[in-house]
């Protein structure tokens, strides 16, 4: 008599057996890796806020306000999401199974936002940075940041709880790169 062959659980990915070149992250260091990963571009991201705004009266009154604070940031900001994109990807690190698909969908959303960081960096005028737009999150991706800092433990305040990990990305990214694993 054969066996039939068990059907696939509906589950999430299993967790990837730990290579001699992987670190397993506990929930206290997935929380650091986490606000390294993100807080740069958190901060960058009001920048870019900040420089649509001082131009924006100007704008809807009908002048052409300068593009290059909008040109800045949003490359800033596309430089950094590729940054946090490579270190989601970043095989060295084993998520905790609690966050791990949420962390891709927080890598997704950055992803799916490059063109129109794109649009942004190279705009000749305010008015073609202005209506340069982003694409609708999925609901998962909406919501996986906010999940990702609730299984964690982490503060739902993105300012205060990055106090500390403004220059976590680089730092994270740089020992990527000496990993050899980056470009």
């Amino acid at each position: 008599m054969t066996s039939a062959a068990p059907s696939p659980s509906p589950t999430r990915s299993p967790t990837p057996d730990p290579t001699p070149t992987s670190h397993v992250l506990s929930i206290a260091e997935a929380g650091e890796l986490y606000l390294d990963i993100v807080c740069a571009s958190n901060a960058t991201g009001t920048d870019l806020e900040g420089a649509f705004e001082d131009g924006e009266s100007e704008f809807l009154a009908g002048g052409d306000p300068d593009v290059s604070a909008v040109n800045d940031a949003a490359a800033r900001l596309a430089d950094q999401y590729r940054k946090a994109a490579e270190l989601f990807d970043d095989d060295y690190f084993v998520w905790p199974d609690e966050v791990r698909d949420l962390g891709g969908h927080v890598r997704d959303r950055m992803i799916a936002d490059l063109g129109t960081l794109s649009s942004m960096t190279n705009a000749v005028t305010y008015r073609d940075a202005y209506y340069a737009s982003f694409g609708q999150p999925t609901p998962e991706q909406e919501s996986a940041a906010q999940e990702i800092r609730y299984v964690l433990d982490l503060p739902s305040d993105t300012v205060a709880s990055c106090a500390g990990h403004e220059g976590g990305l680089q730092e994270r990214y740089d020992a990527f790169l000496e990993r050899g694993e980056g470009e």
